[in-house]
Protein backbone atom coordinates (compact mmCIF):
# COMPACT_ATOMS: atom_id res chain seq x y z
CA UNK A 1 0.00 0.00 0.00
CA UNK A 2 1.53 3.36 -0.83
CA UNK A 3 0.89 6.20 1.55
CA UNK A 4 1.20 10.02 1.25
CA UNK A 5 3.84 11.45 3.33
CA UNK A 6 2.25 15.00 4.65
CA UNK A 7 4.23 18.32 3.71
CA UNK A 8 4.45 20.04 7.07
CA UNK A 9 6.24 22.75 6.85
CA UNK A 10 7.62 26.25 9.07
CA UNK A 11 8.65 28.59 6.72
CA UNK A 12 8.96 32.62 6.69
CA UNK A 13 5.85 34.54 4.98
CA UNK A 14 6.51 34.34 0.82
CA UNK A 15 4.16 37.11 -0.90
CA UNK A 16 2.11 34.41 -2.62
CA UNK A 17 1.04 33.65 0.95
CA UNK A 18 -0.94 36.80 1.10
CA UNK A 19 -4.01 36.75 -0.02
CA UNK A 20 -5.03 33.61 1.67
CA UNK A 21 -3.96 35.58 4.96
CA UNK A 22 -5.78 38.39 4.32
CA UNK A 23 -8.88 36.10 3.35
CA UNK A 24 -9.10 34.79 6.51
CA UNK A 25 -8.38 37.98 8.33
CA UNK A 26 -10.93 39.56 6.89
CA UNK A 27 -12.96 36.49 7.54
CA UNK A 28 -12.78 36.64 11.09
CA UNK A 29 -14.07 39.90 11.45
CA UNK A 30 -17.21 38.89 10.05
CA UNK A 31 -17.43 36.25 12.93
CA UNK A 32 -19.93 36.06 15.70
CA UNK A 33 -17.48 34.57 17.82
CA UNK A 34 -13.91 36.28 16.37
CA UNK A 35 -10.68 33.74 16.89
CA UNK A 36 -8.95 36.87 17.20
CA UNK A 37 -8.95 40.89 16.62
CA UNK A 38 -12.35 41.35 15.99
CA UNK A 39 -12.09 45.25 14.92
CA UNK A 40 -10.04 46.83 12.18
CA UNK A 41 -10.63 47.61 8.40
CA UNK A 42 -10.12 44.47 5.62
CA UNK A 43 -7.18 43.68 4.45
CA UNK A 44 -5.83 42.57 0.95
CA UNK A 45 -2.60 40.69 -0.22
CA UNK A 46 -0.76 43.73 -0.36
CA UNK A 47 -1.72 45.35 2.78
CA UNK A 48 -0.39 41.94 4.15
CA UNK A 49 3.02 42.27 2.62
CA UNK A 50 3.21 46.14 3.20
CA UNK A 51 2.78 45.11 7.23
CA UNK A 52 5.65 42.34 6.79
CA UNK A 53 7.64 45.37 4.59
CA UNK A 54 7.33 47.88 7.15
CA UNK A 55 8.42 45.32 10.22
CA UNK A 56 11.16 44.40 8.30
CA UNK A 57 12.37 48.21 7.00
CA UNK A 58 11.52 50.61 9.94
CA UNK A 59 14.41 49.00 11.79
CA UNK A 60 12.60 47.58 14.52
CA UNK A 61 15.04 44.56 14.73
CA UNK A 62 14.60 40.70 13.77
CA UNK A 63 11.65 39.91 11.41
CA UNK A 64 9.38 37.58 12.65
CA UNK A 65 7.26 36.60 9.62
CA UNK A 66 6.40 32.69 10.16
CA UNK A 67 3.99 30.53 8.17
CA UNK A 68 2.60 27.25 9.21
CA UNK A 69 1.82 25.25 5.86
CA UNK A 70 0.21 21.45 5.38
CA UNK A 71 0.25 20.11 1.93
CA UNK A 72 0.32 23.54 0.22
CA UNK A 73 -2.17 24.59 2.24
CA UNK A 74 -1.75 27.73 4.64
CA UNK A 75 -2.59 26.88 8.48
CA UNK A 76 -1.37 29.79 10.31
CA UNK A 77 0.42 33.07 9.86
CA UNK A 78 2.57 34.92 12.89
CA UNK A 79 3.85 38.44 12.63
CA UNK A 80 6.32 40.99 14.76
CA UNK A 81 9.55 41.93 15.36
CA UNK A 82 12.67 40.84 17.71
CA UNK A 83 14.73 43.34 19.67
CA UNK A 84 16.17 44.05 22.63
CA UNK A 85 15.26 40.83 24.07
CA UNK A 86 11.81 41.15 23.53
CA UNK A 87 9.66 40.01 21.09
CA UNK A 88 6.26 41.69 19.68
CA UNK A 89 3.97 39.82 18.03
CA UNK A 90 1.12 42.58 16.02
CA UNK A 91 -0.62 39.97 13.95
CA UNK A 92 -1.64 36.47 13.87
CA UNK A 93 -3.98 34.94 11.36
CA UNK A 94 -5.38 30.95 11.17
CA UNK A 95 -7.11 29.32 8.45
CA UNK A 96 -11.09 29.24 9.53
CA UNK A 97 -11.55 26.55 7.09
CA UNK A 98 -9.72 23.62 9.56
CA UNK A 99 -11.76 21.53 11.93
CA UNK A 100 -10.59 23.52 14.71
CA UNK A 101 -8.59 26.56 14.46
CA UNK A 102 -8.01 27.31 18.28
CA UNK A 103 -5.90 24.38 18.65
CA UNK A 104 -4.02 25.72 15.58
CA UNK A 105 -3.48 28.86 16.82
CA UNK A 106 -2.74 26.78 20.24
CA UNK A 107 0.05 24.91 18.66
CA UNK A 108 1.48 27.26 16.14
CA UNK A 109 1.99 30.53 18.26
CA UNK A 110 3.84 28.09 20.60
CA UNK A 111 6.10 27.13 17.48
CA UNK A 112 6.98 30.70 17.18
CA UNK A 113 7.18 31.53 20.74
CA UNK A 114 9.52 28.56 21.06
CA UNK A 115 11.54 30.30 18.22
CA UNK A 116 12.10 33.19 19.92
CA UNK A 117 13.28 31.88 23.01
CA UNK A 118 15.66 29.74 21.11
CA UNK A 119 17.18 32.78 20.07
CA UNK A 120 17.19 34.61 23.41
CA UNK A 121 14.09 36.47 24.14
CA UNK A 122 13.05 37.28 26.93
CA UNK A 123 10.25 39.28 26.48
CA UNK A 124 6.84 38.55 24.47
CA UNK A 125 4.35 41.18 23.50
CA UNK A 126 1.05 40.82 21.87
CA UNK A 127 -0.35 44.03 20.96
CA UNK A 128 -3.97 44.19 19.60
CA UNK A 129 -6.61 46.22 17.79
CA UNK A 130 -9.35 45.04 20.01
CA UNK A 131 -10.00 43.14 23.14
CA UNK A 132 -13.06 41.63 21.44
CA UNK A 133 -12.11 37.77 20.96
CA UNK A 134 -11.31 34.17 22.09
CA UNK A 135 -7.75 34.93 21.77
CA UNK A 136 -7.60 37.21 24.91
CA UNK A 137 -8.74 34.51 27.17
CA UNK A 138 -6.37 32.49 25.06
CA UNK A 139 -3.76 34.41 26.28
CA UNK A 140 -4.70 35.37 29.74
CA UNK A 141 -5.88 32.35 31.18
CA UNK A 142 -3.89 29.64 29.10
CA UNK A 143 -0.76 31.21 28.21
CA UNK A 144 -0.37 33.55 31.72
CA UNK A 145 0.03 36.58 30.17
CA UNK A 146 -1.02 39.91 31.72
CA UNK A 147 -2.46 43.02 30.46
CA UNK A 148 -0.60 46.61 30.44
CA UNK A 149 -2.87 49.24 32.28
CA UNK A 150 -5.98 49.60 29.82
CA UNK A 151 -4.05 49.27 26.58
CA UNK A 152 -4.65 46.18 23.62
CA UNK A 153 -1.22 45.29 25.09
CA UNK A 154 -0.64 41.71 26.55
CA UNK A 155 3.17 40.73 28.38
CA UNK A 156 4.65 37.39 29.35
CA UNK A 157 8.50 37.03 30.52
CA UNK A 158 10.44 34.06 28.94
CA UNK A 159 9.93 31.65 31.81
CA UNK A 160 6.14 31.89 31.43
CA UNK A 161 6.43 31.11 27.52
CA UNK A 162 8.42 28.08 28.03
CA UNK A 163 5.95 27.02 30.64
CA UNK A 164 3.57 27.69 28.00
CA UNK A 165 5.53 26.03 25.17
CA UNK A 166 6.42 23.17 27.11
CA UNK A 167 2.11 22.15 27.79
CA UNK A 168 1.84 22.58 23.97
CA UNK A 169 4.75 20.11 23.36
CA UNK A 170 3.26 17.40 25.67
CA UNK A 171 -0.21 18.06 24.12
CA UNK A 172 0.87 17.05 20.45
Amino acid sequence: MLTHARADLYRPLKRSDCAAIARHYNRNLTCADPLWCAEGTSWDARRVWLHRSVLALRGRGRLIADVHELDDCLQSYFGGYERGGRATFSVGVVNLDLSDPMDTWRRDSAHAFEEALGRGVGEFRITASSDRARFVAWMEVEVGMRRLGGANVWVADGATMATYVAGQIAHA
